[in-house]
């Protein structure tokens, strides 16, 4: 395969001869079979040394093959969507309407039909959504980016119990978490469950907020009182163990969440993963974190809430790769953009973030909240957590509350931190990159910005709009077509 930087040169020629090649797997047919799928903008055979060898692809691609992706400012979920047009002229493919394409495995390739299959570079991994049709002449298959196999309940894992029903979800935890409600095993014998599994501890077990004597049963994540309870029982605990391996970091919080967690044919592997990305952002973001759940929570929000409490969002890279991705934070400039680069006098200014002159975080949060009932004796220190969702920290950047005549009362932004050091950089760097007046800036790019990704860094000069000295931001948008050889992109600056 050509690297990115050979790809980028490619397309920089002017005798390039963008071809496009499609490979959709295990599509139902009917009658339990099934077929992969080759597909191309124009004639193009494997060769026998190839792999796929000898393979004729379909050159029914027209239109375009296109697809868009965004980070949120907010850092909420985005989902990346695109098409790929396919001719049915005179109704040639109308059978392909009664295929079973949802969730089937695509991939996109760009290269030249000058080299053989192995050079052309991988451009998109993702899931077919499904086919449709906008015109009597032609198909459309409408491609999503990988996170949707994220969109599943986190745990269905349901306590065998008459009693208590068959529907009855046992809660899943991660990282450190404070005042969970447990599960009720068996009244009779006391027994709770906070976990569908092994756990790393459990701090502490409480009787209406006052600690109570237990007995641990850290293999199967439950305990037992010592004593029949007077009131609500509550724990605080340490979460999923893997192994000898106890994990209350976002990165591999949400690696163990990935890999084994959700219906077993959609976890993703070792090969689906960024690996040296999570590593990178276990390294520079360390914060511990706490997540509990007893309903069918959705994976991705699970995963997204981790990933927000830090700034950061969840996508896949053009290689099919799931990774964690923080505005502004990359090493090093990618990409120059100047006025070569692009579409003439396309370049507009979008939008202007709203400055900001506090940032209050929530954190440490009470999974339990109890304003009533609690025991005589309580230490009044006490009585605040438990009666509290959450405590905050609050920065605020004086100079803009002079500048911009703004409250240094913001309204809270909740995380799934646990330490005040951890929620204290949090609001640090919010108001680090939201505190000065940021734009996002858009521009139409020329072929050889196709293979751009979220989260990169770029320059960006132009004699508009006070570009001239140039610069620095992070590609926060791309709408690519891949026949067409056109990119538009969204810079914050």
């Amino acid at each position: 395969m050509k690297t990115l930087a050979e790809i980028t040169t490619w397309l920089k020629t002017s005798d390039h001869i963008k071809t496009i090649l499609v490979e959709i797997e295990n599509v139902a047919i009917g009658s339990g079979q099934s077929a992969t799928f080759y597909l191309s903008n124009r004639p193009f055979v494997t060769a026998a040394s190839d792999t796929p060898s000898s393979i004729s692809y379909d050159p029914c691609l027209v239109g375009g093959v296109s697809f868009s992706e965004t980070l949120s400012l907010d850092s909420s979920i985005s989902l990346g969507y695109g098409d790929l047009e396919l001719d049915n002229t005179g109704g040639a493919k109308d059978a392909w309407i009664n295929y079973i394409w949802v969730n089937k495995p695509v991939k996109i390739y760009i290269g030249d039909p000058r080299w053989t299959r192995a050079d052309f570079r991988l451009v998109f991994s993702g899931l077919i959504s499904d086919i449709s049709s906008r015109s009597r002449e032609s198909l459309n298959l409408i491609l999503v980016d990988k996170l949707q196999r994220l969109n599943n309940p986190i745990s269905e894992t349901v306590l065998s119990s008459a009693a208590l029903g068959s529907d009855t979800l046992i809660p899943v935890v991660f990282g450190e978490c404070f005042n969970v409600s447990p599960l009720v095993v068996s009244s009779a014998t006391l027994t709770y469950q906070v976990h569908t599994g092994a756990i790393e501890d459990i701090i502490e077990v409480r009787d209406n907020g006052a600690p109570v004597s237990f007995t641990k049963d850290l293999t199967d994540g439950k305990f037992t009182l010592n004593q029949a309870p007077f009131g609500q029982i509550t724990a605080s605990v340490q979460g999923a163990k893997r192994g000898v391996n106890y994990y209350n970091t976002i990165p591999n919080i949400i690696l163990d969440i990935v890999k084994n967690y959700g219906p077993t044919n959609t976890r993703l592997i070792d090969s689906d993963i960024d690996l040296t990305n999570f590593n990178t952002f276990n390294t520079v973001y360390p914060h511990p974190v706490g997540v509990y759940s007893t309903n069918r929570e959705n994976i991705l929000d699970v995963c997204n809430q981790l990933a927000a409490s830090i700034g950061a969002q969840l996508t896949f890279s053009s290689l099919g790769l799931l990774k964690l991705v923080k505005i502004y934070y990359y090493s090093g400039v990618t990409y120059n953009i100047s006025p070569e680069d692009i579409d003439l006098d396309s370049l507009q200014i979008q939008e202007k973030s709203v400055v900001r002159a506090a940032t209050k975080i929530g954190y440490c949060k009470n999974w339990t909240v109890q304003d009533s009932g609690l025991a005589a004796g309580i230490n009044p220190s006490s009585l605040a957590l438990f009666n509290t969702e959450y405590l905050y920290s609050t920065d605020i950047v004086s100079i803009n509350v002079l500048d911009y005549k703004l409250t240094v009362e913001p309204v809270a932004e909740d995380t799934l931190l646990i330490t005040q050091a951890g929620a204290e950089w949090a609001a640090d760097d919010r108001n680090a990159l939201f505190g000065i007046p940021r734009t996002v800036y858009t521009v139409s790019g020329a072929a050889h910005l196709l293979p751009v990704e979220l989260g990169d860094g770029v320059t960006l000069v132009n004699p508009r709009f006070g570009l001239s000295s140039g610069k620095l931001g992070a590609i926060i948008s791309i709408n690519r077509d891949w026949i067409m050889g056109k990119v538009e992109i969204g810079v914050l600056t």
